[in-house]
This record gives C-alpha cells, structure tokens and sequence, in this order.
C-alpha cells in the first residue's frame, strides 16, 4: 500500500495536432506473491486521487496554446486546470514474473492495461485504454 506520482503526455496526430499533459498523484496497491526462492509474481493497481492537466479547448492547439509556445513554452502550464475524480479516472493493473537467475541478478516478463477518461476541458472527454507488455532484468546490490 501507498502512493504514486505519474506524468504522462498524450500525443495526437491524426485529424489535428495535439496535446494532453497530466502530473497525478495517486494510490497504490501491490503483492508479491513469491512461489519458492527462485521464482515469484508481483501484482499492483493504482488509482489517481487528483492530478493537473494541460489540454486544449477542441481538437487540435487553440491560439492561446500555440501564442505560448512560441513566447515562452513554460507559460503552457497556466492553462492547465485542476483535476479530481469526477473529471480524471484512470486505473492501471500490472503483473510481473521474476526469475532468480543467480544471488544479485533476476530477469522477468510483466504486462499493465490502463483505462483513463479525462473531462477537461468540460463536455470533451479523452477515453484511452493502454496495454503493455515488459521485460525486466534487475540488479541488486
């Protein structure tokens, strides 16, 4: 149990250019499951409590989006607004294998789907759903 800090940029480039970004912080949750000494699986999910989100008004960059660009590119997080759960709900799981290769070295497979729906600007909703596959070597000293 505990907390998460995610950034996370969303690109578009059919239709129109554009951009969503989001700084979340959030809950976690994770188990490791360990099946004997060599071998184990670790499972989590997290869930956003609140973040800050950068979008344009309709598809594609709105004036004031491509006015800061080109002044000052830092000046594109005032536009940003707040969010909360009843505008930003995203979950993500996970699963991991890990393999003991030897006393410091393991190697691994995992994959992760996430679900996100962002309402900001109001009445535009963002749905994605993400999934991914991974592998893992780690180190430990």
């Amino acid at each position: 149990m505990g907390g998460n800090f995610a950034v996370n940029s969303y690109l578009q480039f059919e239709n129109y250019p554009s951009i969503t970004g989001l700084v979340a912080l959030g809950f976690c949750s994770a188990f490791k499951y360990e099946v004997n000494d060599r071998n184990s699986f670790l499972f989590s999910a997290a869930v956003p409590l609140v973040a800050y989100g950068v979008r344009p008004s309709y598809a594609g960059c709105d004036a004031l989006l491509m006015k800061y660009a080109e002044e000052d590119f830092m000046k594109i997080l005032t536009v940003g607004e707040v969010l909360s759960v009843h505008n930003y709900q995203s979950i993500q799981f996970s699963c991991e294998y890990q393999l003991r290769a030897a006393k410091h070295f393991s190697v691994g497979l995992g994959g992760a789907i996430e679900y996100i729906r962002i309402d900001a600007p109001k009445g535009r909703p963002f749905y994605m759903f993400d999934g991914s596959i991974k592998t893992v070597a780690c180190v430990k000293f």
